[in-house]
Parts: structure tokens; C-alpha cells; sequence
């Protein structure tokens, strides 16, 4: 019944920064095209992302701290999925599901 529709609720939940709630269950193909689209006519290449999220060789200050663990194993999974996208082997991460998905 909503399937007329799912453009323009994809596009607004974009819009609203709320993009996060189309892939917490991981099982929607469908809308890749419609976010692409979303990203390419705001001139935003998703690349980037991985290019900035493993930091730019900003050293942490102290490395004694539990939070300084979490903050290494971290930089550490970002650098590996930056080189997984980079290189074009393709992420291989297993994602964990907010929701669990329907079969």
C-alpha cells in the first residue's frame, strides 16, 4: 500500500537526518538507489565518509585510560573498513541488526 510512496518517505527521512532508521534492520536493498540519488544531487560523494572516519593521524593524548582502549579498537575497525572500501574489495563487516530481520 505505502510501496507508491517509498520515495518520498526515503527522501524525507534523509532530509530529516533520520537515515539511520532505513538500515537498522539491514534488509533494504531496495532504497540503495533512492539514497544514492539523495547523495549525488547534493554533490556528496558516501566515500568520504570511510576516507574521514579513521582520523587523519591525530595521535590519542593518553592511552592509560579504558575509554583510550574502546577509542583504539575503534580508530582501528574504521581504518580496516576504509581500506575494505578503498581498495574495492567491498566492506565485509558484520553489521549488527537493531531489529532483527524478517524472513
Amino acid at each position: 500500500m505505502l510501496q507508491p510512496f517509498t520515495e518520498l518517505v526515503v527522501t524525507t527521512l534523509l532530509n530529516w537526518g533520520l537515515g539511520y532508521v532505513l538500515a537498522e534492520d539491514g534488509l533494504r536493498p531496495e532504497i540503495i538507489w533512492i539514497a544514492e540519488r539523495f547523495l549525488a544531487k547534493r554533490g556528496y560523494d558516501p566515500g568520504r565518509v570511510f576516507m574521514e572516519m579513521s582520523g587523519y593521524g591525530e595521535p590519542l593524548e593518553d592511552l592509560s585510560k579504558k575509554i583510550s582502549v574502546d577509542e583504539v579498537n575503534k580508530r582501528a575497525s574504521m581504518a580496516l573498513l576504509k581500506l575494505q572500501y578503498w581498495v574495492g574489495e567491498g566492506v565485509h563487516a558484520k553489521f549488527e541488526r537493531r531489529i532483527p530481520g524478517h524472513s
